[in-house]
């Protein structure tokens, strides 16, 4: 379709579509000045190559606004329906991409993915298509987020290994040629293309391909318009629909037509009686970074009586469009209104940052970016920084882009360097303590991480929590020192009211590492299951969002510590699927921890085996999943390849216990740490079985001194008393295994409050089995004590034993 084009864009649409039939410039260049007609150009070229057979071509815009991370793939609404997908059968436009996951979660893992989960969906979806030749056009690439332009990248470097037998092809549109923008695609088979402005020779078939054809002007007018516009085809649309719209008398006098405000009361007149309101509203929403919805209109315009009204009408006399969601059809028109704002602007622009507050909490950066604009006497300070801390935290956690790490950082250096008041600067030094700390975290450095943290000054209540959280995640790292543990959650509990009534998204976050430490290092089982029900009514409020459905989903791989254990199977179940189909490797290994720990519970083994094994392929193929620690993998299957043979045999296999002995004790480095405790428990109770005691009480010894040296763990005390019970019982101590046993009744795990009436009922059979005095080998011991228990559930083959195997805290990593 070039009789739309003018001779300059015939030219270079030949040398667009000569380039993309070629085998040669898989990246192609187009730059130009704003305005220019540069994805005008290329859409028209894209819209001609549907003659050709095979293609698919992606088109993706670049925002001008602050975005957050793989945001602008992630968001884009040409990427789940390709602006051309012609396979040789039929021309359609599709929308078959599974739903995007948008957002991650806070973890204690460093995420080093060739490419980020939240665009896995995007790269399988290539890999998947029919058509063999694929373009993706990249408009304003230099507003891409730098993590959607870095994947870019790593995409046209690994392309072809990804996808054999596919062609690719990159269209990078910008504004001016900076080396920058294409340097990050490192390539050398490259075509730039330079679309320049139309000068006033063109004016004419410019506006004539416009559809003007009826207004003639003569040279002084095309001059003049040409002064006022500099070519720039926005400006020139803008010009020519006011004056076309308007109809004046004498244009080549009426100096006011290029007065662009002038321009824009004459296109306002065609809301007619609602002109003044409707151009209060256009105004207000000028302020807006990002594309916006209804709901935001409301909240800044509230006295507007009919939005919908509003939206067609902006729609239909291309104020506003609309894609997914609504944005301005103009930006000069956008930056008009913005101008007639005044001084207005400080106080909506804070108006807006108490909406993202409320309604998007997870929208730091943003947030941010609108309360520095409305702080013109730098009294907020604290807080701009506190949003900048944790939208930097988001980040690196989320997806570990360094580059938007460092335009955060970048942000918070431009505060510092214009606010010289202490408690600014201090607040900076605060920020570049917790940073640093934070990465001695992430290098397994905990005890000097833990230092730097204590030396950190109060700052805002935001900024505080995620010092507070930080230093409680570092604590459950550092040691089994369970008072430590206890203060640091004590600190971070008094901070929760505030922040869920104020900061619903840092509240989940501090929630959720709460719920992890009430299960797994303080066996506080209410409140765990607590702040568990309170996470899952707060996703369930904000499913619209779906950082929160994540969220759930971990959730629901950990539902073992708070459900029963056949319901939670059906949850752990739901999050390997979920985090398997989004190729968020990270959690599907977790959560193929918990499902193999539940499967050796349930007395699966087999399975619980292949599932490990499957844990144990991530490790290999994703070196960046390191933790938990492998050994605690290793813990399991050990455990499960020994059991499979122990339980349910009339005889123990002599050959498969050493094994399985020198399994464990390869894996254990003897330091305070969860991994080790557990091991030392199974370990003791292998050699239990193989009768070697004096090695059983050198190794309790090892393991209350050592191991858990300042750990008030119930859960352990649990363990090491049944230990003592099962050791008094085969040596036939039953004086000692009377006193183990009263003392084992009266210590009852919090972790274990799901299971009590199993728990009880088994220690009740353990009393009758000493007071009877009964003497078997271990393996007809473990079993007497299962045949002779109240059989509950299926779980009951595993808590209803003698010889109480640890697999438990990794049921809840």
């Amino acid at each position: 379709m070039t009789e739309s084009l003018s001779k300059n864009q015939k030219k270079i649409q030949i040398k667009i579509e000569d380039s993309l039939l070629s085998d040669q410039n898989k990246v192609l260049h187009l730059y130009g000045e704003v305005g220019s007609g540069k994805t005008y150009l290329i859409k028209q070229s894209i819209n001609n190559i549907k003659k050709y057979e095979d293609w698919t071509v992606y088109y993706i815009e670049g925002k001008s606004e602050l975005t957050d991370s793989f945001s602008t793939i992630a968001f884009a609404k040409e990427v789940t329906a390709p602006m051309l997908e012609n396979t040789g059968i039929s021309f359609n436009i599709t929308g078959i991409i599974p739903k995007i996951i948008s957002a991650g979660l806070s973890s204690t893992f460093k995420i080093r993915q060739e490419f980020d989960p939240k665009i896995n969906f995007f790269v399988n979806k290539l890999k998947k298509l029919t058509t063999s030749n694929i373009v993706i056009v990249a408009d304003n690439f230099h507003y891409w987020d730098s993590a959607s332009q870095g994947f870019l990248m790593s995409l046209r470097n690994s392309f072809a290994k990804l996808a054999r037998n596919k062609n690719l092809k990159i269209i990078l549109i910008t504004d001016t040629n900076k080396e920058n923008y294409t340097s990050k695609i490192l390539y050398s088979d490259l075509l730039k293309l330079n679309l320049k402005l139309p000068n006033t020779d063109d004016i004419p078939e410019i506006l004539n391909l416009m559809g003007y054809k009826d207004i003639n002007f003569e040279l002084d007018e095309l001059s003049r318009i040409m002064s006022a516009t500099g070519g720039n085809m926005h400006f020139l649309k803008f010009l020519i629909e006011g004056y076309y719209l308007s109809k004046p008398t004498d244009f080549a006098t009426d100096t006011t037509m290029f007065d662009m405000t002038k321009l824009l009361e004459l296109r306002l007149e065609a809301f007619g009686e609602k002109q003044k309101e409707f151009s209060k509203i256009l105004q207000i929403l000028s302020i807006l970074s990002e594309d916006f919805e209804s709901k935001e209109i409301k909240y800044l315009c509230s006295e507007i009586a009919d939005i919908d009204e509003f939206l067609e009408l902006s729609c239909e006399r291309f104020f506003l469009q609309k894609s997914n969601e609504f944005s301005f059809s103009n930006e000069l028109m956008k930056k008009l209104f913005y101008q007639q704002l005044e001084d207005k602007k400080l106080t909506l622009h804070s108006k807006y940052a108490e909406y993202l507050q409320k309604n998007r909490p997870d929208k730091y950066l943003n947030r941010a970016f609108h309360l520095s604009l409305a702080d013109t006497k730098k009294q907020k300070s604290n807080e701009i920084i506190g949003l900048l801390t944790l939208a930097y935290f988001r980040n690196l956690e989320r997806s570990n882009n360094i580059a938007d790490c460092e335009y955060i950082f970048s942000k918070l250096k431009e505060i510092v360097d214009k606010d010289s008041k202490y408690e600014t600067q201090k607040q900076f030094k605060n920020f570049l303590n917790l940073k640093l700390a934070y990465e001695l975290y992430i290098k397994e450095e905990y005890k000097k991480s833990h230092d730097i943290l204590n030396t950190i000054l109060n700052g805002s209540i935001l900024f505080n929590s995620e010092v507070l959280r930080i230093r409680l995640l570092v604590s459950l790292m550092l040691n089994m020192d369970t008072k430590n543990v206890e203060n640091s959650v004590k600190q971070i509990s008094f901070s929760l009211e505030y922040l869920k009534n104020n900061e619903k998204e840092q509240w989940s976050q501090c929630a959720f590492v709460l719920f992890s430490t009430y299960s797994n290092k303080l066996s506080d089982y209410d409140n765990s299951e607590k702040i568990a029900h309170e996470l899952r009514q707060f996703v369930n409020e904000n499913s619209e969002i779906e950082l929160y459905n994540y969220m759930n989903q971990i959730i629901n791989r950990k539902s073992f510590i708070f459900e029963t254990i056949l319901l939670s199977k059906t949850h752990v179940e739901d999050s390997v699927e979920y985090f398997q189909r989004i190729e968020d490797y990270t959690q599907y290994y977790f959560s193929l921890c918990n499902y193999s720990g539940i499967l050796l519970v349930l007395g699966e083994y087999d399975k619980s085996i292949s599932h490990l094994q499957a844990c144990l392929n991530l490790i290999k193929t994703y070196d960046y999943i390191t933790f938990p620690a492998h050994q605690k993998i290793y813990n399991n299957l050990f455990l499960a390849e020994f059991l499979v043979t122990f339980r349910g045999s009339k005889f123990l296999d002599s050959e498969k216990l050493d094994i399985t002995i020198k399994k464990f004790k390869n894996e254990i480095s003897d330091i305070p740490s969860e991994k080790d405790a557990i091991m030392y428990i199974n370990l003791i109770n292998l050699y239990i079985i193989k009768k070697e005691y004096s090695t059983c009480h050198n190794l309790l010894y090892v393991l209350k001194k050592n191991i858990l040296l300042d750990n008030q763990d119930s859960f352990y005390d649990y363990y090491i008393n049944n230990i003592y019970v099962a050791l008094n019982i085969v040596q036939e101590n039953w004086s000692e295994a009377e006193l183990y046993i009263e003392k084992l009744i009266n210590i009852f795990p919090e972790f274990h409050k799901k299971n009590a009436k199993k728990i009880y009922h088994r220690n009740d059979v353990l009393k009758q089995l000493i007071k009877q005095r009964i003497c078997l080998e271990p393996v007809q011991l473990d079993d007497w004590c299962l045949n002779n228990s109240e059989k509950e559930d299926i779980g009951s083959q595993f808590y209803s034993r003698l010889f109480l195997f640890s697999d438990l805290q990794f049921s809840s990593l």
